[in-house]
């Protein structure tokens, strides 16, 4: 009941994908996290992934102020090889 999905859309209907390597790495920041049915407020990475993929060229992150208090490297864009966004 109330399982949390990620909805990415385009209009060009390209078909997207995300690297892998991103993936096991973003963290969800819920809205409310005892009940995430009530979605998400932003995707982030921790301390250590925002170094290991900044650093790649990977990923660029915003650091921002959560509505719990907390500072969190919001993701603003994902980029893969060969600088393709995805």
């Amino acid at each position: 009941e109330g399982i949390p999905r990620i909805y990415i859309a385009a209009n060009s209907g390209a078909r997207i994908g995300l690297v892998e390597e991103v993936k096991k790495q973003f963290r969800v920041q819920w809205n409310d996290p005892l009940n995430p049915a009530s979605g998400l407020e932003f995707l982030y990475l921790d301390e250590e992934s925002v170094d290991v993929l900044t650093q790649k060229g990977m990923a660029q992150t915003e650091l921002v102020t959560a509505k719990d208090g907390t500072k969190k490297h919001k993701i603003t864009a994902v980029i893969g090889p060969d600088g393709i966004g995805v």
